[in-house]
Protein backbone atom coordinates (compact mmCIF):
# COMPACT_ATOMS: atom_id res chain seq x y z
CA UNK A 1 0.00 0.00 0.00
CA UNK A 2 2.74 2.63 1.01
CA UNK A 3 4.59 1.51 -1.65
CA UNK A 4 2.33 1.89 -4.09
CA UNK A 5 1.55 6.02 -2.86
CA UNK A 6 5.04 6.20 -3.31
CA UNK A 7 5.44 5.67 -6.87
CA UNK A 8 2.19 7.62 -7.33
CA UNK A 9 3.59 10.19 -5.44
CA UNK A 10 6.96 9.99 -7.50
CA UNK A 11 5.05 9.84 -10.60
CA UNK A 12 3.23 13.08 -10.28
CA UNK A 13 6.68 14.71 -9.88
CA UNK A 14 6.77 15.17 -6.12
CA UNK A 15 10.34 15.36 -5.20
CA UNK A 16 11.97 12.72 -3.49
CA UNK A 17 12.56 13.63 -0.21
CA UNK A 18 9.25 15.11 0.28
CA UNK A 19 7.89 11.62 -0.98
CA UNK A 20 9.92 9.99 1.90
CA UNK A 21 8.96 12.20 4.37
CA UNK A 22 5.02 11.57 3.56
CA UNK A 23 5.38 7.76 3.37
CA UNK A 24 7.51 8.39 6.91
CA UNK A 25 4.50 10.03 8.46
CA UNK A 26 1.63 7.46 6.55
CA UNK A 27 3.05 4.41 8.12
CA UNK A 28 3.95 5.96 11.59
CA UNK A 29 0.10 7.05 11.62
CA UNK A 30 0.54 10.65 13.46
CA UNK A 31 -3.16 10.84 14.08
CA UNK A 32 -2.92 7.73 16.70
CA UNK A 33 0.50 8.76 18.14
CA UNK A 34 -0.83 12.28 18.81
CA UNK A 35 -3.82 10.54 20.76
CA UNK A 36 -1.61 8.72 22.89
CA UNK A 37 -2.54 8.05 26.28
CA UNK A 38 -0.19 8.76 28.76
CA UNK A 39 0.83 5.45 29.93
CA UNK A 40 1.11 4.61 26.05
CA UNK A 41 3.93 7.64 25.56
CA UNK A 42 5.88 6.65 28.54
CA UNK A 43 6.17 3.26 27.38
CA UNK A 44 7.13 4.01 23.92
CA UNK A 45 10.75 4.60 22.69
CA UNK A 46 12.49 7.85 22.90
CA UNK A 47 12.47 8.23 19.33
CA UNK A 48 8.76 7.40 18.79
CA UNK A 49 8.16 10.15 21.81
CA UNK A 50 10.54 12.34 19.84
CA UNK A 51 8.46 12.06 16.71
CA UNK A 52 5.21 12.71 18.41
CA UNK A 53 6.37 15.82 20.26
CA UNK A 54 7.94 16.86 16.48
CA UNK A 55 4.59 16.28 15.09
CA UNK A 56 3.09 18.34 17.48
CA UNK A 57 5.18 21.21 17.46
CA UNK A 58 4.70 21.28 13.63
CA UNK A 59 1.08 20.96 13.68
CA UNK A 60 0.87 24.22 16.32
CA UNK A 61 3.19 25.83 13.96
CA UNK A 62 1.35 25.85 10.93
CA UNK A 63 -1.94 26.72 13.19
CA UNK A 64 0.13 29.66 14.14
CA UNK A 65 0.59 30.70 10.47
CA UNK A 66 -2.94 30.11 9.55
CA UNK A 67 -4.27 32.08 12.39
CA UNK A 68 -1.50 35.28 11.23
CA UNK A 69 -2.67 34.63 8.02
CA UNK A 70 -6.09 34.90 8.00
CA UNK A 71 -5.81 38.15 10.05
CA UNK A 72 -4.13 39.74 7.20
CA UNK A 73 -6.03 39.12 4.99
CA UNK A 74 -9.22 39.87 7.08
CA UNK A 75 -8.29 43.01 8.76
CA UNK A 76 -4.86 44.19 7.78
CA UNK A 77 -4.31 43.82 4.17
CA UNK A 78 -4.18 48.23 3.73
CA UNK A 79 -1.43 50.13 4.27
CA UNK A 80 -3.69 52.84 5.21
CA UNK A 81 -4.31 51.70 8.41
CA UNK A 82 -0.57 51.50 9.29
CA UNK A 83 0.69 53.88 11.90
CA UNK A 84 4.13 53.74 12.99
CA UNK A 85 3.76 55.04 16.07
CA UNK A 86 1.11 52.58 17.33
CA UNK A 87 3.50 49.76 15.88
CA UNK A 88 6.55 51.08 18.22
CA UNK A 89 4.52 51.86 21.23
CA UNK A 90 2.77 48.71 20.99
CA UNK A 91 5.88 46.19 20.47
CA UNK A 92 8.30 48.13 23.21
CA UNK A 93 5.15 47.33 25.64
CA UNK A 94 4.60 44.11 24.04
CA UNK A 95 8.31 42.92 24.14
CA UNK A 96 8.66 44.46 28.01
CA UNK A 97 5.76 42.76 29.31
CA UNK A 98 7.28 39.61 27.85
CA UNK A 99 10.72 39.77 29.57
CA UNK A 100 8.83 40.68 32.68
CA UNK A 101 6.82 37.02 31.99
CA UNK A 102 9.99 35.38 31.55
CA UNK A 103 11.79 36.11 34.30
CA UNK A 104 8.27 34.75 36.31
CA UNK A 105 8.77 31.82 34.08
CA UNK A 106 11.72 30.90 34.61
CA UNK A 107 11.34 31.30 38.27
CA UNK A 108 8.57 28.75 37.28
CA UNK A 109 5.89 31.00 38.55
CA UNK A 110 2.69 32.11 36.17
CA UNK A 111 0.05 34.00 36.47
CA UNK A 112 -1.85 32.35 38.88
CA UNK A 113 0.51 32.50 41.34
CA UNK A 114 0.18 36.47 41.06
CA UNK A 115 -3.38 36.55 41.00
CA UNK A 116 -3.96 34.19 43.85
CA UNK A 117 -4.61 36.67 46.83
CA UNK A 118 -7.05 38.98 44.95
CA UNK A 119 -10.43 39.12 44.75
CA UNK A 120 -12.06 36.42 41.80
CA UNK A 121 -13.37 39.54 39.89
CA UNK A 122 -9.76 40.65 39.28
CA UNK A 123 -8.39 37.22 38.93
CA UNK A 124 -10.17 37.14 35.99
CA UNK A 125 -9.33 40.89 35.00
CA UNK A 126 -5.76 40.43 34.94
CA UNK A 127 -5.80 36.78 33.67
CA UNK A 128 -7.54 38.63 30.03
CA UNK A 129 -5.29 41.36 30.37
CA UNK A 130 -2.30 38.90 29.95
CA UNK A 131 -4.42 36.73 27.31
CA UNK A 132 -4.63 40.09 25.61
CA UNK A 133 -1.34 40.59 25.41
CA UNK A 134 -0.27 37.15 24.17
CA UNK A 135 -3.34 37.79 21.23
CA UNK A 136 -1.66 40.96 20.74
CA UNK A 137 1.68 39.41 19.36
CA UNK A 138 -0.31 37.91 16.50
CA UNK A 139 -2.02 41.01 15.78
CA UNK A 140 0.78 43.29 16.00
CA UNK A 141 3.04 40.90 13.40
CA UNK A 142 -0.11 40.46 10.83
CA UNK A 143 -0.39 44.26 10.97
CA UNK A 144 2.64 45.23 10.25
CA UNK A 145 3.39 42.33 7.49
CA UNK A 146 -0.28 42.61 6.50
CA UNK A 147 0.00 46.79 6.13
CA UNK A 148 3.35 46.93 4.95
CA UNK A 149 4.26 43.72 2.73
CA UNK A 150 1.28 42.32 1.67
CA UNK A 151 -0.57 45.28 0.41
CA UNK A 152 2.20 46.92 -1.35
CA UNK A 153 2.17 42.89 -3.26
CA UNK A 154 -1.43 41.63 -3.67
CA UNK A 155 -4.17 43.61 -5.66
CA UNK A 156 -7.17 42.40 -7.77
CA UNK A 157 -5.57 42.79 -11.15
CA UNK A 158 -2.85 39.66 -10.18
CA UNK A 159 -4.01 36.23 -12.17
CA UNK A 160 -4.85 33.35 -9.77
CA UNK A 161 -1.24 32.11 -9.75
CA UNK A 162 0.52 35.74 -8.75
CA UNK A 163 -1.78 35.98 -5.83
CA UNK A 164 -0.88 31.94 -4.82
CA UNK A 165 2.26 33.51 -4.73
CA UNK A 166 1.95 36.12 -2.93
CA UNK A 167 0.09 34.38 -0.03
CA UNK A 168 2.75 31.53 -0.34
CA UNK A 169 5.37 34.20 0.01
CA UNK A 170 3.53 35.98 2.94
CA UNK A 171 3.03 32.32 4.65
CA UNK A 172 6.54 31.82 4.59
CA UNK A 173 7.55 35.03 6.28
CA UNK A 174 5.29 34.21 9.09
CA UNK A 175 6.65 30.87 9.41
CA UNK A 176 9.95 32.19 9.82
CA UNK A 177 8.41 34.53 12.60
CA UNK A 178 6.68 31.49 14.36
CA UNK A 179 9.74 29.41 14.25
CA UNK A 180 11.77 32.23 15.91
CA UNK A 181 9.17 32.96 18.71
CA UNK A 182 7.74 29.49 19.39
CA UNK A 183 10.71 28.92 21.42
CA UNK A 184 10.50 31.92 23.89
CA UNK A 185 7.42 33.90 22.93
CA UNK A 186 4.46 31.59 22.68
CA UNK A 187 5.98 28.56 24.81
CA UNK A 188 7.07 30.87 27.62
CA UNK A 189 3.72 32.73 27.82
CA UNK A 190 1.27 29.98 26.95
CA UNK A 191 2.88 28.34 30.51
CA UNK A 192 2.53 31.54 31.75
CA UNK A 193 -1.08 31.68 31.01
CA UNK A 194 -1.40 27.82 31.90
CA UNK A 195 -2.29 26.94 28.02
CA UNK A 196 0.63 24.62 28.24
CA UNK A 197 -0.12 21.16 30.64
CA UNK A 198 3.72 20.99 32.56
CA UNK A 199 2.17 18.04 34.65
CA UNK A 200 3.57 14.59 34.74
CA UNK A 201 1.88 11.47 35.42
CA UNK A 202 3.72 9.38 37.92
CA UNK A 203 3.88 5.56 37.11
CA UNK A 204 4.92 3.26 39.40
CA UNK A 205 4.43 -0.53 39.57
CA UNK A 206 4.50 -3.23 42.54
CA UNK A 207 7.96 -5.86 42.40
CA UNK A 208 8.36 -7.77 45.55
CA UNK A 209 5.74 -5.17 47.71
CA UNK A 210 8.25 -2.34 46.92
CA UNK A 211 7.25 0.71 45.06
CA UNK A 212 9.38 1.13 41.89
CA UNK A 213 8.89 4.45 39.57
CA UNK A 214 8.71 3.63 35.70
CA UNK A 215 10.75 6.19 34.00
CA UNK A 216 11.66 5.58 30.13
CA UNK A 217 12.67 2.60 27.49
CA UNK A 218 16.80 2.21 27.30
CA UNK A 219 16.37 0.16 24.52
CA UNK A 220 13.52 -1.39 22.65
CA UNK A 221 12.84 -4.44 25.70
CA UNK A 222 14.33 -2.85 28.68
CA UNK A 223 12.70 -0.25 30.84
CA UNK A 224 14.68 1.87 33.46
CA UNK A 225 12.94 2.06 37.16
CA UNK A 226 13.83 3.93 40.04
CA UNK A 227 13.13 4.09 44.28
CA UNK A 228 11.89 7.53 43.69
CA UNK A 229 9.61 9.49 41.66
CA UNK A 230 11.78 12.75 40.50
CA UNK A 231 14.82 10.54 38.91
CA UNK A 232 17.35 12.86 40.19
CA UNK A 233 16.55 12.15 43.28
CA UNK A 234 16.76 8.27 43.34
CA UNK A 235 18.71 6.00 45.38
CA UNK A 236 18.54 2.78 43.18
CA UNK A 237 17.84 2.21 39.81
CA UNK A 238 16.50 -1.02 38.45
CA UNK A 239 15.73 -2.58 34.94
CA UNK A 240 12.43 -4.65 33.55
CA UNK A 241 12.42 -5.99 30.38
CA UNK A 242 8.70 -5.55 28.60
CA UNK A 243 7.60 -8.35 28.48
CA UNK A 244 7.69 -8.39 32.60
CA UNK A 245 6.31 -5.29 32.95
CA UNK A 246 3.25 -6.12 30.45
CA UNK A 247 2.43 -8.73 34.05
CA UNK A 248 2.45 -6.14 36.24
CA UNK A 249 -0.40 -3.72 37.21
CA UNK A 250 1.07 -0.03 36.41
CA UNK A 251 -0.35 2.46 38.94
CA UNK A 252 -0.79 6.49 37.61
CA UNK A 253 -0.46 8.63 40.80
CA UNK A 254 -0.76 12.52 40.92
CA UNK A 255 0.87 14.59 38.41
CA UNK A 256 3.96 16.73 39.23
CA UNK A 257 4.79 19.66 37.84
CA UNK A 258 7.55 19.03 35.03
CA UNK A 259 10.02 21.05 36.23
CA UNK A 260 10.59 19.66 39.21
CA UNK A 261 10.60 16.13 37.55
CA UNK A 262 13.19 15.01 35.26
CA UNK A 263 13.02 11.64 34.49
CA UNK A 264 13.24 12.93 30.64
Amino acid sequence: MFELIKEILTKVGIPGLIVTIIVYVLKNNPITLISSSTIEMRLSTKEKRIYVSGIKVISEILLYVIVLLLLTVTFFSDDDIYHPEIAIISAIIIVGIFFWILILDLQGKNVIDLVKNFQRKWQIFFYILFLLHFMSFFLLSSYYVGTQIYSASFNVSLTNNEKLGVLIAVAFIYFLIIIFTYFTIIKATSRFLGLRNQSVKILSIKIDDATWYLFHPIDKNTYLLGNDSIINQCTKFSFIEKNELYKKTVEIDNSINSNKNKNG
